[in-house]
């Protein structure tokens, strides 16, 4: 693949040498770790120099100064570059907004930098280093010509150098252990990722150096996916992790059940002692780092169990599951326990000490909860299922009494827990379950679940309207419940059952499970078009916010069972999809962390690039016997935290476990009880996520060639820079970007502007359908990348605030009384719609947009109603600018605001609207 700068980059060895800084400390690094320039305030050799409570880093040419406290003060660790050159410059990246300031014979004010590079540290190798959650990383880019194998490091201080069992090193010095995993490298390539063998070489005096194996000269090297983080949760009886969450800070929070009375539990928790003759839910935090910040119970005499987690403002922890126990510490809106089995609904406060409110919910039967949301007011939404006729609902909502044996039902409750806001049943005269809940941007929920009734209650867009078997369904309520917006099955011939739903920030519903049908929906380019397992696999099915449109769908699994229990959404649209498989043949990517299975079921983490339009990660977890994956969340650094439960005495751990041990090891491993497991993983690789939509609607959706596109990332330039002439520059700021087709040819964007977070460029125009690789390029460096689904034509019309919904950015060009007049539809300063009188007027809209001007055929609509198309193609003057002129007929006068939409092609534009008085 040819890179601007490198000229032919040849190998770009990404050695993930990242040092746990925290292992030996007592507490997590603060948020957003940095590094400052040098101005005077550090000693002359460092270049850069990075402080937290528990370390010191300072960087120079020769490699990075460590520096641990502990009790006895700070104690040093060397990476000398041996043989490196003592003149390499270095120079910070990813500029921080804000500057450390220092007073010595006046103000001196540093600049701080999320990374650091110095080049040529070796004949054409560079170096770089970075603080990502509690790790220095260091990485070596390594250009065409050059020698990885002249890369050799010493660690002065150092006690000790061993070889981990993981292939990592383990590097001792007074009285700390640091582990640097072991460097795992890939290439990608038109056909797919392919693994290179390498790993770290130790010679007699202690010095480490790199082996890699044989790879190709032609394309790109990058660092696999590592495992972060991973450790055993449990005691000596059954325990199960069911719900993991994030916060913003990277702490990790975990729930489910245990049967142990020797679970993990730390001091000041609200419940630190087992109550339950069978089971009790728990609670457990973890930092960043994965020390355990806190652990406890929530349970009482019977039988209790989280399912469902979720956190809220300043870390505010909401807890939902079931319980068998009469006594279970409860404040709210129910007090009382209503019989069998009942829900509960329970908030803590971020670090476990205190019970800010809990209740039951529930009646004379069955009730359990199966999921939780929070809003931004702190107001809790909960579903599940009941058997109980008079399980608590409320007037106006949409189904106010159970319809059958049992029900699915959604309640919210107030934010201080003291009231139920509404609660509805949402079921059918068979049985229906709601496994799963989430909220979109306008405060509507999405439920999904099962359903045997055909009575469930479906919408008139559903896009299934009968059932056909176990199937599962796809609810939308509106916010206060009294409506259903979208309801429809989602299944085949055989059992469906949908078990996770997410919601991404553009309100696309992404929805997984599992399923034993061959005729389930899928899309036009699915990973797998088609069943096959003999028992079940899994399916990913992503429906635009109405629900009605399937945006994509897939099947995925092996020859026998394959399921997906949860599913999460980065901010760059990337799909996160955890659960089982029985399968010995579930299909894995080149950068798996277990390409093979380790016993009869395992778990699994499949990774989509945004709409499916890549695999970029599947992979087995476990160990030899039994493992599942329950739930998955990620961050806004695309980091994964992983949860479930596992009977294997050998799943993968990382060094810094906080368990490192099955805790039943002296019984038969077969017969062993599960414990909860929880793991932290960063898939992506060395480069980090760049989300490419349409620069007029902004929707995620397919884009065409020679269209106006914005890309997303962080840290894609210095400052913000605009071309100011044409032809568009390929290079703005430093920054390029390269689009890469199906048969590895790569092409120079045209750059409009770039930004810290944005880039807004025209794709290279495309002859066939075809998914684009879109590389960002950084002083010639790549530092971002995407998949782009690209089309002839995508339609996409501009809106007066570019949000690409509402008031359209057109002009209204009227003939009356034989006098020509042009006006904008929207005012320039408010941008609100200004009224277009009809009367008496030949009325034109001048639209404007981008993906249109390959269309063959193009056709619109106002309100509904099919309306003149004078012309359509590029508006003259401007690149990538499409323009489509529609004639409003006098008849449509009075109307108010009307909707127009543009098809192109059969594809539909994102509706925009203009006011007619």
């Amino acid at each position: 693949m040819t890179r601007p700068f490198w000229g032919r980059l040849a190998l770009l060895l990404a050695v993930s040498s990242a040092l746990s800084l925290l292992q030996a400390a007592p507490r997590p690094l603060a948020a957003s770790p940095h590094f400052e320039k040098n101005v005077g305030q550090t000693a002359r050799w460092v270049d850069f120099v990075a402080r937290g409570a528990q370390y010191r880093v300072g960087l120079a040419s020769d490699g990075p100064r460590i520096a641990l406290r502990s009790n006895e003060g700070l104690t040093p660790l060397g990476v000398e570059l041996i043989g490196g050159n003592p003149q390499a410059q270095a120079k910070g990246f990813e500029q921080l907004p804000a500057s450390a300031h220092y007073f010595r014979n006046g103000t001196m004010e540093a600049p701080l930098f999320g990374r650091v590079q110095y080049s040529n540290v070796y004949r054409g190798i560079a170096a770089q280093y970075r603080l990502t959650e509690g790790k220095l990383e260091y990485d070596f880019l390594v250009a065409p010509g050059a020698d990885p194998e002249v890369v050799r490091l010493r660690f002065h201080g150092a006690d000790g150098v061993e070889i981990a069992e993981d292939g990592g090193l383990a590097i001792a010095f007074g009285g700390h252990v640091l582990h640097q995993p072991a460097p795992v490298i890939y290439q990608d390539g038109p056909h797919g990722r392919t693994i290179i063998e390498g790993g770290h070489v130790l010679a007699n005096n202690g010095e480490v150096a790199f082996r890699i194996g044989d790879y190709d000269p032609e394309r790109l090297l990058v660092i696999d996916p590592v495992l972060d983080y991973s450790t055993y949760l449990g005691a000596g009886d059954e325990d199960a992790a069911h719900s993991v969450a994030v916060d913003a800070d990277g702490n990790v929070y975990v729930a489910g059940s245990t049967r142990s009375s020797d679970f993990p539990v730390t001091s000041g928790v609200f419940l630190p002692t087992f109550g339950g003759d069978e089971s009790d839910a728990f609670v457990s935090k973890f930092s960043p780092e994965g020390e355990l910040l806190f652990s406890m119970f929530y349970g009482s005499e019977s039988s209790d169990e989280a399912t469902d987690i979720a956190v809220g403002e300043g870390g505010a922890i909401y807890l939902t599951g079931w319980t068998e126990s009469e006594n279970l510490p409860v404040s709210g809106f129910q007090t009382q326990y209503g019989g069998f089995r009942d829900c509960f609904v329970a908030q803590f406060s971020n670090d476990g000490s205190q019970l800010m409110h809990s209740s039951y919910l529930g009646h004379g039967d069955e009730d359990a909860c199966n999921a939780i949301a929070v809003n931004a007011q702190g107001e809790i939404f909960v579903a599940g299922y009941s058997r109980s006729m008079d399980f608590p609902s409320t007037q106006g909502v949409l189904q106010a009494t159970q319809a059958g044996e049992r029900d699915a039902f959604l309640t919210k409750i107030s934010a201080d827990g003291s009231q139920i806001l509404f609660s509805t049943f949402l079921g059918g005269v068979a049985d229906d379950t709601a496994y799963d809940l989430a909220l979109n941007s306008a405060g509507s929920i999405v439920v999904v679940g099962d359903t045997s009734s055909n009575s469930f209650p479906v919408s008139g867009n559903a896009r299934q309207n009968v059932r056909r078997a176990i199937d599962g369904f796809v609810a939308m309520l509106s916010p206060d419940a009294t409506s259903l917006e979208y309801g429809s099955f989602l299944g085949g011939q055989n059992d469906d059952l949908a078990l996770g739903v997410a919601v991404a920030s553009n309100d696309e519903v992404y929805v997984v499970g599992e399923t034993d049908s061959p005729d389930l929906e899928v899309s036009s380019s699915p990973a797998h078009g088609a069943l096959n397992g003999t028992e079940a696999d899994m399916f990913v099915s992503i429906f635009d916010p109405t629900g009605a449109n399937l945006v994509y769908g897939t099947y995925y699994g092996g020859s026998v069972r394959d399921f997906a229990n949860d599913v999460a959404i980065d901010s760059a649209g990337r799909i996160y999809v955890v659960g089982g498989t029985s399968s010995d043949d579930f299909p894995v990517s080149a950068t798996a962390l277990l390409g093979e299975p380790r016993g009869n079921a395992d778990a699994v983490l499949l990774q989509l690039e945004r709409h499916g339009s890549n695999v970029l990660m599947a992979t087995y977890f476990g160990g030899e016997n039994e493992d599942q994956a329950t739930a998955v969340a990620v961050n806004s650094a695309g980091n994964v935290y992983m949860a479930g439960w596992t009977r294997s005495n050998n799943i993968p751990l990382t060094p810094n476990a906080y368990q490192s041990e099955y805790s039943d090891n002296d019984l038969p491993v077969i017969d062993g009880p599960s414990e909860a497991f929880v793991s932290f993983l960063a898939p992506e690789g060395a480069e980090r996520p760049f989300t490419v939509v349409s620069g007029a609607s902004f929707r995620f959706s397919s884009l065409a060639g020679g269209s106006i596109v914005s890309g997303f990332g962080s840290g894609l330039a210095d400052a913000q820079v605009a071309a100011t002439e044409v032809p568009l520059p390929t290079e703005l700021g430093g920054v390029m970007v390269v689009v890469t087709d199906a048969n590895g040819v790569d092409t120079n964007a045209g750059i409009l502007m770039v930004s810290s977070g944005q880039i807004n460029f025209v794709l290279p125009d495309v002859s066939t359908a075809e998914n684009l690789t879109v590389t960002v390029m950084r002083d010639g460096e790549p530092i971002a990348s995407g998949v782009v689904p690209a089309e002839l034509v995508a339609p996409s019309l501009f809106t007066a605030d570019f949000s690409g919904s509402g008031v359209a950015a057109a002009y209204a060009v009227q003939l009356r009384n034989g006098e020509q007049t042009s006006s904008l539809v929207f005012d320039s300063n408010t941008l609100a719609a200004m009224p277009i009188d009809l009367a008496g007027a030949d009325t034109v809209l001048e639209l404007y947009g981008t993906g249109i001007r390959n269309a063959a055929s193009v056709t619109a609509t106002a309100n509904g109603q099919d309306v003149e198309v004078l012309y359509f193609g590029e508006a003259p003057g401007f690149i990538g600018l499409d323009q489509v002129n529609v004639r409003l007929p006098e008849g449509m006068a009075g109307a108010g605001m009307v909707t127009i939409i543009v098809t192109a092609d059969g594809a539909a534009s994102n509706p925009v609207t203009v006011q007619v008085q």
